[in-house]
């Protein structure tokens, strides 16, 4: 009798069968379904799940699992820019059922029926998250925060009489080193001398070395208690007081608690909690749109950050990314509110690049991270204007050297996005959003161009370079320059002639005409020369000081003279001793 030979599962091609998809359009109510139509389902769908069961299998190779997971195969996804599949989170494997009929077998979920009034009774299960690591503080300055993240203290109770436990039920060995235990609690010291003391004792003397030995193991165990970050009643009123102030509705004690966080130098202890306020505000209030409240906020870092006796590098991580988002958010208001949004965007730009010169050193690099985090923002097709306005609001106030090397390139782009939306009709978003921001690079870039590039400005040169904005830009640019010379030949003016200031006391004149003729200074008053100095009198006069001239007018000298006298040029004046005056 023959026996059938044994199926060689490797050379079994594994494909969708063409059942199959018409099965599953059946399902869906399409009924007839052509042959080669079918065909090129089966042999598309057989080429897609091939290859991401292969590049499942990367993973799980990865991991060192010889089982695939469905975490596998969401990744897979996510790598391949694919939404991944929510809800299927198995350890082990998933149960199909099979179900025959017709000549064909199905390979199929159990998906029994559910109430739809189960569903809605049933609260929402918490959305899956990824595994991440999370940096949080485990002590500041030799105290441990009351976070989540740290132990709370009625474990650290436990541990404390779970420790004293174990302490008293370990007995010392006869040979001698002490229990790891201990010395990690450092206790060595007590526990060596109690094993020296209890080997010089004798063995018959059992009664007494127990003694002693259970004397010496009853340790002074003291563990430091767990304090928390508390703030006095003062403090408490202090702090409902100002965050109340910030953002409520009395413009003078906003403007109040304002100057106060921005010079009142006590406020380190209270700094956790404000930028705890700030992050969460922050939060909620760009969820709910409200940019007036937003602004409330963004002075609020503003006053902190102008404190000298506060640091905030410690708190960084909760104040950068609440001003990132009222820079570049996508909606900071609503359509109704869009006007309100852009001081909005432009003081949390001037904000940001404060932080970023100030905080900037080799170990955080802020500034390189920030800046390239807005720049991903600038560079994104699908970024909004009103994006681009705080983007390009902060790279201008980094400085020159940074809209040199980033922003000047981009120009020629965003003079296209701004040309679409000037095509929009008048009063729509678009079209606010591009005139807004074209004033704010018309505004901040010519300046910058005058640094950067010399004269002569060409328009042609300009529109090649720059696009559309060229032009504008140009004539801003030779506007600056027209105004530059102007205000320098004015102030080379102004240095050749200085007019003599008769405020100023007699003498101080007579020294400044004097130095100006390259003659030494001579103790005397300037007055008019006159054949007859009897006529003449000085209205005020002081007496002579031993560093100087004593005479002095706290008006413009009124001299009375006769008839014939007249005032003359500074040229015609000369100096008279003090006895010619009466």
């Amino acid at each position: 009798m023959a026996t059938a030979d044994p199926i060689d599962f490797d050379s079994v091609e594994a494909r969708i069968a063409v059942e199959s998809v018409r099965c599953t359009a059946e399902s869906i109510g399409v009924v007839s379904l052509d042959d080669e139509v079918a065909q090129t389902l089966s042999d598309e769908l057989t080429f897609r799940l091939k290859h991401m069961i292969q590049e499942s299998s990367k993973f799980s190779k990865h991991a060192k699992r010889q089982r695939l997971t469905t975490d596998d195969f969401d990744r897979a996804l996510k790598q391949c820019n694919l939404e991944p599949l929510f809800g299927f989170r198995a350890g082990e494997f998933i149960p199909f059922r099979c179900a025959s009929g017709g000549g064909r077998e199905i390979h199929f979920l159990d998906d029994p029926e559910v109430e739809l009034s189960d569903i809605i009774s049933t609260p929402l299960p918490k959305l899956p998250v990824d595994v991440s690591v999370k940096a949080h503080w485990l002590a500041v300055d030799g105290v441990q925060p009351a976070i989540p993240e740290n132990p709370p203290p009625s474990v650290l109770e436990e541990l404390k009489r779970d420790v004293s436990g174990q302490h008293h039920s370990l007995k010392p060995s006869e040979g001698g080193n002490p229990p790891s235990l201990l010395v990690a609690l450092g206790l060595a010291k007590k526990l060596n001398e109690k094993t020296s003391e209890g080997d010089s004792e004798k063995e018959g003397d059992k009664t007494r070395d127990g003694k002693r030995k259970g004397e010496k193991l009853l340790l002074d165990e003291k563990v430091k208690d767990y304090v928390t970050h508390e703030m006095s009643m003062e403090q408490q009123m202090y702090y409902k007081e100002v965050t109340n102030a910030c953002v409520g509705m009395d413009e003078q004690k906003r403007n109040e608690a304002f100057q106060s966080l921005s010079q009142d130098t006590g406020l380190n202890q209270m700094l956790p909690r404000f930028s705890a306020f700030i992050a969460e505000g922050v939060k909620l209030s760009a969820v709910q749109k409200k940019p007036q409240m937003l602004v409330y906020l963004m002075k609020m870092v503003k006053s902190l950050l102008d404190n000298n006796s506060l640091y905030l590098e410690k708190y960084l991580h909760e104040l950068t990314p609440a001003v990132i988002t009222c820079t570049v958010s996508k909606h900071l208001c609503s359509p109704a509110q869009m006007a309100s949004q852009w001081g909005l965007r432009e003081q949390a730009a001037k904000i940001l690049g404060q932080i970023c010169r100030t905080f900037n050193n080799v170990t955080n690099n802020i500034q390189c991270r920030v800046t390239r985090m807005v720049w991903d923002v600038l560079m994104d097709d699908k970024s909004l204007l009103a994006q681009q306005y705080g983007a390009i609001a902060f790279l201008c106030d980094l400085g020159v050297d940074v809209c040199k090397v980033l922003l000047l390139p981009h120009l020629k782009s965003e003079g296209n996005l701004l040309q679409k939306a000037a095509s929009q009709p008048v009063g729509t978003a678009d079209r606010q959003s591009g005139d807004k921001l074209q004033t704010l690079i018309l505004r901040f870039l010519p300046p910058i161009l005058v640094a950067a590039r010399p004269p002569p400005d060409n328009v042609e040169e300009y529109k090649e370079e720059y696009g559309l904005l060229g032009p504008a830009l140009c004539e801003r640019v030779v506007q600056m320059r027209t105004q530059q010379q102007q205000t320098q030949k004015q102030k080379e003016r102004q240095q050749k002639v200085q007019p003599v200031n008769w405020n100023w006391p007699l003498h101080d004149q007579a020294k400044l005409l004097q130095q100006k003729q390259k003659q030494p200074v001579q103790e005397s008053v300037v007055v008019q020369s006159q054949p007859q100095p009897q006529q003449m009198k000085v209205l005020t006069q002081q007496a002579v000081t031993p560093t100087g001239i004593g005479l002095h007018t706290q008006q413009k000298p009124q001299i009375s003279t006769s008839s014939s006298a007249r005032v003359t040029p500074p040229a015609a004046l000369s100096t008279i001793n003090f006895s010619d005056l009466s």
